[in-house]
């Protein structure tokens, strides 16, 4: 079955772009974790229930101030600048 999702003029081509994500997605973990640490997180996440969003809402900004947030979200901005793909 072919699943196709459309989103502000994109195409989601659901079997190839998962794909596409999980091999971008383990690269950037062997990456930055290394291959060791990338199978411990990839085995913490497969043993424990995890809620990533819940997570990230209760944890990632805990301690920033709005002005804080709102300077690192222009950072991010400016040094990943949005390329529309058509």
């Amino acid at each position: 079955m072919k699943i196709m999702v459309y989103l502000d003029n994109c195409t989601y081509n659901r079997p190839f772009d998962d794909q596409r994500l999980m091999n971008k997605g383990m690269n950037c973990l062997l990456e930055k974790l290394g291959v060791l640490e990338t199978e411990i997180f990839i085995s913490h996440l497969l043993r424990e229930p995890f809620d990533y969003t819940k997570w990230r809402r209760n944890n990632l900004y805990d301690d920033m101030s709005l002005q804080e947030l709102n300077q690192k979200a222009a950072q991010y901005a400016k040094d990943h600048p949005f390329n529309k793909r058509v």
